[in-house]
């Protein structure tokens, strides 16, 4: 019944997931320049699979989509967690 309860209480929480499209070093001076239409480089392919963070934790592999014509993220892989 404990168990049961507290399943019931972690069906509730709510965690936020992410998925990272990719990574650029930008000086300041291109920072402060940056206009609508300007396009910024990252450093992920584009058929690469994209790291899905759960909170700050890399969790799972992923790419992006749509979904009910909304962007959506399929998993592709789960990160294998070593214990020890």
């Amino acid at each position: 019944e404990q168990s049961t309860e507290l399943k019931r209480n972690l069906d509730k929480v709510e965690v936020k997931m992410s998925l990272v499209l990719g990574y650029t070093d930008i000086n300041v001076g291109d920072l402060l320049n940056l206009q609508v239409g300007d396009v910024i480089g990252l450093d992920t392919q584009a058929n690469q699979d994209l790291p899905i963070m759960v909170e700050h934790d890399l969790k799972f592999y992923g790419r992006p989509g749509l979904l009910n014509n909304r962007l959506a993220a399929q998993i592709i892989s789960v990160v294998s967690e070593d214990i020890g």
